[in-house]
């Protein structure tokens, strides 16, 4: 029927290269309700990581997918042709370190101009380490939208010369085109920094009830951070 699931157990990884813990596609549909996705790892030519949603759908409600390393991309990286939708479940203490020839963070979750929508859950305790998004990459052409759950405890670091800087701890968003978006409804969600990057920023579709922290690279006089939409009371 097109439908995967796993409800218990676990799928554990090792250096086999290009290996996924689950690879989504042919429009297919996996569900998570519980087990874990654990220990995958690659190297830059060999991107393995714990779940590739291709061209497909990913629903997350429960389970764990922890302690996985890559030098491209992170534990989930989402495609222009797939949809993650997160509605429980921990993306937690995964890790993505800088390679020179391909400099792509998203230790939690990489959207690579797919669409990500997060209800619930948690996004923690992920490292990107000399490279971006801790919590979140999101690609300029990716269709984001932050609901609810919890994104804490991620760090991001990149050097600046002989400095190191924040990268976008919790989300980093690396520009916007046309029909992308990073939508928040629920501030209190996001614990962590937003960095933001070229001509991106942030829609807010409903009002803030909490604080956020934001960053921008190349600050600008005029730079639009944030816009509001929809119906507030």
């Amino acid at each position: 029927n097109g439908t995967n699931t796993l409800a218990g157990g676990a799928l554990v990884g090792d250096k086999a290269h290009y290996s996924y813990g689950v690879a989504v596609e042919n429009g297919k549909t996996f569900n998570m309700y519980g087990g874990n996705i654990i220990g995958f790892e690659g190297s830059s030519r060999d991107p393995s990581r714990a779940i590739n949603v291709k061209a497909g759908t990913f629903n997350l409600y429960g389970g764990m997918i922890a302690h996985n390393y890559a030098k491209v991309y992170g534990a989930v990286k989402v495609n222009s042709t797939g949809k993650f939708t997160m509605n429980g479940g921990k993306i937690t203490e995964n890790k993505v370190e800088y390679e020179t020839s391909m400099p792509y963070g998203g230790s939690g979750v990489y959207v690579a101009g797919g669409e990500f929508t997060m209800n619930g859950g948690e996004i923690t305790k992920n490292a990107a380490e000399e490279t971006y998004g801790g919590g979140i990459y999101c690609s300029p052409t990716s269709k984001v939208a932050i609901n609810g759950g919890i994104i804490s405890g991620n760090t991001a670091t990149v050097m600046d010369g002989f400095t190191s800087v924040d990268g976008g701890d919790g989300i980093y968003l690396s520009g916007k085109r046309e029909g992308a978006y990073l939508n928040i409804s629920d501030s209190t969600a996001i614990k962590d920094e937003i960095l933001l990057s070229e001509e991106g920023y942030v829609t807010f579709t409903k009002a803030l009830q909490s604080s956020l922290t934001f960053g921008v690279e190349s600050p600008k006089d005029g730079r639009i951070i944030a816009k509001g939409t929809g119906e507030y009371p």
